[in-house]
């Protein structure tokens, strides 16, 4: 049975998550821009966008299709200034955000070098023991809109570039995910055997380009229940999704 898309609504950089001090939040990095090389992140107490990157920086390299996993930052006012490995006089991404304690967020740069910028996104870190939990966004730049089919069934349609969903409920077990052009019904990619885990959160992420021939779904693990898991969460799903062998 078709789904109806449940849109969650990502954070434009520079307004507020409902500022609060004195603890830690979450916040995660996401390298999703195709032609982009290996960054670094830098991130500064208060608004200094426009001003010189300065110190060390907290992520030093990060490739395409990376994560940093959840980083433990105390909450307040930061600006992330990304830029190239190679060279940090060069900031691709220069954005203001205020970090709440109790909202878990990703950081993602989507789109290709000459337009990359960043996406906030708000995760869900509450686990169900019943369920697994699956959210899906689109962020590859040259693609239209797609479908998405599970167990060769309609699941999702017309899904647009930038386009996220909520987390929908599944019954742990396997699933074949097929990805497809939402006009031609052309195949872009086929996930056969996905296992999905309950008690276990993952976003499922379109990312890479059609005509550079790297369109392809990446899993990014975002809870897992059991104590002592948190250095799985920077490895894209292979604690927590499998597939069928």
């Amino acid at each position: 049975m078709e789904k109806e898309m449940q849109m969650q609504k990502y954070i434009a950089v520079g307004c507020v998550l409902a500022l609060s001090g004195g603890a830690f939040a979450n916040v995660r990095v996401i390298h999703g821009s195709p032609d982009t090389p290996a960054v670094s992140v830098f991130v500064d107490g208060g608004n200094t966008v426009g001003s010189p990157v300065t110190g060390s920086p907290v992520i030093p390299s990060l490739s395409f299709r990376q994560d940093s996993g959840y980083l433990a930052v105390p909450s307040g006012d930061y600006t992330f200034k990304v830029t190239p490995e190679a060279d940090p006089s060069l900031v691709a991404i220069d954005a203001f955000a205020s970090i709440d304690e109790n909202i878990p967020v990703s950081v993602i740069a989507i789109d290709f070098l000459a337009n990359v910028r960043p996406v906030i996104l708000v995760d869900n870190r509450t686990t169900n023991p019943s369920v697994a939990q699956l959210r899906l966004g689109h962020f590859v730049p040259d693609a239209g809109a797609v479908n998405i089919l599970v167990n060769g069934s309609s699941f999702l349609t017309d899904v647009e570039f930038e386009d996220v969903t909520g987390y929908f409920e599944l019954a742990p077990g396997f699933y074949d995910i097929r990805v497809v052009d939402a006009v031609s019904n052309a195949v872009l990619q086929d996930i056969p055997g996905l296992e999905l885990i309950a008690n276990t959160n993952v976003s499922a992420f379109a990312l890479g380009s059609v005509a550079g021939e790297t369109f392809g779904v990446s899993v990014f693990v975002d809870a897992v229940p059991a104590p002592g898991t948190a250095a799985l969460l920077g490895f894209a799903g292979l604690a927590a999704v499998r597939r069928r062998r």
